[in-house]
């Protein structure tokens, strides 16, 4: 029987000294504690099993006495354990120091019951085939010891409970199993006393809480945590992430990823076929990653991507499969391609004086021909051209466009529909026209009547950005155009967007000379000395990458103006009858017209046949 026993203690022990030497390795309070913990286990199993096997009284009750000594600073550093490890009163360290003040003056007493039994006294009794003690007279002072013990193990059990109904339901399983076992454990050792059974049940409870802390606690709560939340992190990722085997089978893919390839989204094995065709071509057995751009047609649009390929090692360095990181540059591609082409294109921009506007000003064409009457200065525009009218219209929700034959236009620019109609749009223009701020005036002269300081501020475009440098010096500013004021909302005005092409006819009787004419006009040498020259972007593409180029305000201005810009596509009579339109504005006399009737005869004349 004794040998039983004693291989019944191993047993619990063993698995104990391994959890001592995983934890030992982990550098952390909560660590520290577990080690702590698992030592006194081993002491309170020992001093149980060696008080059990005995026989001699003297060291039986020194034994019983190590052992409840034991238990009660077990318990302690239990209870110091589960503070650290569920945050629930972690701050009440004065509460612990005096559990260890009241352990200390335990241990005392449990000492000096060797002499005196003052705690309990021992008795010999025959179990089965063998005689030990066990405990027969108990005193208050062995009451007092218990009702510390059951104290220190509810305050544990109660730290997790508060946790368990504090916590998220992803976190809650690293602390309901460890509450569970310690409740058992209370239970066993509540029955061990009431009924007088001389063996501790409760401590293989104990070997098991041990395992199950260490567990939990420092290897499957973190893993599982770091797993999860790289799932999360990488399945929420904007890039698309592509996990393959050494049979290059693919195993995982994140939504992404899945959505670049949606026609076989729910069979995550036949990416790999597609995703073989982007492997193609690249050394991958000598090298552990490569980088490449690829594109793909999606909803019969073309995306562009960076792809990097990593192999992936396992921990001793075997190879075991790879992975594919696609980042789609599409939106970057194509706003350098807006870039590129806004440096080659004309479109209009609002230039200013900063010694008159902050850049808070330039913002509202309202703020801006308030200072400028204020000042008795102008803002100027071309106002009776079509080109510079457009930008009252063309964010406004109403259209224009031309018709297939290529000739005729469509326009509502009458509508009386809508937040704003076109008879709204009128009305504002009515009261910009009349502004004392406002001025309009053919854009060649704008230049000449900012030299005179008459004009402050005017939409133009990129060609008058030399002469308002040499009037306006280092007050000279671009902006995009400003808002305006219609039916009581502040609207951002649009703009036409052009281009110039240089060409050579195919009929030219020196074509080998014309064509190295253009040659020599769009080369990179002379774009650039044409942007130093008239400050217009270039349309060489090498000349237009410069940083240089992308430091001028004025084509900054026109980046940002890009975005509320159309492509100029209408037919001859729109010209024409914008130029009427605006100077029926400018006089202040409708002839005796509404507002409506007036947009209504826009329209008419925008829209009537240019076939002849």
């Amino acid at each position: 029987m004794d040998k039983v026993y004693i291989l019944v203690l191993l047993l619990m022990i063993i698995p104990i000294l391994i959890c001592i030497k995983y934890a030992g390795k982990v550098k952390s309070e909560v660590a520290s504690s577990i080690v702590k913990c698992l030592v006194l286990v081993i002491i309170t199993i020992l001093s149980n099993g060696v008080f059990v096997l005995s026989d001699n009284q003297l060291f039986s009750y020194v034994m019983e006495g190590l052992y409840l000594f034991s238990f009660d600073v077990l318990l302690i550093y239990i209870l110091q354990y589960s503070q650290q490890y569920t945050q629930v009163f972690n701050e009440v360290t004065l509460f612990r120091t005096g559990c260890f003040v009241v352990a200390g003056l335990d241990g005392i007493s449990l000492l000096l019951n060797v002499f005196f039994h003052h705690v309990f006294t021992l008795k010999a009794e025959n179990y089965i085939s063998f005689q030990m003690y066990h405990i027969s007279d108990k005193t208050i002072f062995y009451y007092l010891h218990y009702g510390f013990s059951y104290c220190l193990m509810f305050c544990i059990i109660a730290s997790f409970l508060t946790k368990i109904v504090q916590i998220s339901d992803f976190y809650r399983k690293k602390y309901v199993p460890i509450f569970g076992v310690f409740c058992v454990i209370v239970i066993l050792n509540i029955v061990c006393n009431i009924s007088g059974f001389p063996l501790d049940i409760s401590l293989p409870f104990f070997v098991f809480a041990s395992i199950l802390i260490c567990y939990l606690t420092l290897y499957r709560s973190p893993k599982e945590l770091i797993d999860k939340t790289l799932s999360i992190v990488v399945a929420g990722l904007n890039n698309a992430v592509i996990c393959f085997d050494i049979n290059k089978e693919c195993v995982y893919a994140n939504d992404h990823a899945r959505s670049l390839f949606h026609d076989l989204s729910n069979d995550i094995a036949g990416i790999s076929e597609q995703v073989r065709n982007w492997l193609c071509g690249h050394d991958f057995d000598n090298r552990d990653c490569v980088e490449w751009s690829a594109q793909r047609t999606i909803d019969n649009e073309i995306h562009y991507f960076d792809i990097e390929y990593r192999k992936i090692f396992a921990k001793k360095g075997e190879y075991i499969g790879f992975f594919l990181n696609l980042i789609d540059t599409t939106e970057k591609r194509l706003a350098y391609e807006k870039e590129k082409y806004l440096a080659t294109h004309d479109t209009l921009t609002g230039l200013y004086n900063k010694d008159y506007f902050s850049e808070d000003d330039v913002k509202s064409l309202d703020k801006m021909l308030s200072i400028a009457a204020a000042n008795n200065k102008k803002v100027a525009m071309e106002f009776d051209s079509g080109w510079y009218l457009y930008t009252f219209f063309g964010n406004t929700g109403l259209s224009l466009s031309i018709k297939p034959d290529g000739i005729t236009n469509e326009c509502n620019w009458n509508s009386q529909t809508g937040d704003i109609t076109g008879a709204a749009i009128k009305q504002a223009l009515n009261s910009i026209a009349a502004n004392p701020g406002f001025v309009s005036m053919p854009n060649g002269d704008i230049a000449e009547h900012i030299k005179s300081g008459d004009v402050i501020a005017g939409i133009s475009g990129v060609w008058d950005v030399m002469n308002v440098k040499e009037a306006w010096g280092e007050n000279y500013g671009a902006c995009k155009l400003p808002t305006y004021t219609v039916a009581g909302k502040e609207v951002q005005m649009s703009s036409f967007t052009g281009y110039k092409m240089m060409g050579v006819n195919s009929y030219s009787k020196n074509k080998e000379w014309a064509c190295r004419l253009a040659d020599w006009l769009t080369n990179q040498q002379n774009q650039e000395l044409r942007f130093k020259e008239k400050n217009q972007g270039p349309s060489n593409s090498k000349a237009a990458e410069s940083d240089e180029i992308k430091k001028v305000a004025a084509i900054q201005a026109i980046i940002a103006q890009s975005q509320y810009g159309t492509l100029q596509r209408v037919g001859n009579s729109y010209w024409d009858a914008c130029k009427k339109f605006a100077n029926t504005v400018l006089s202040g006399n409708n002839g005796g017209l509404s507002d409506q009737e007036v947009m209504d005869t826009l329209v008419n004349e925008i829209t009537a046949s240019a076939i002849k």
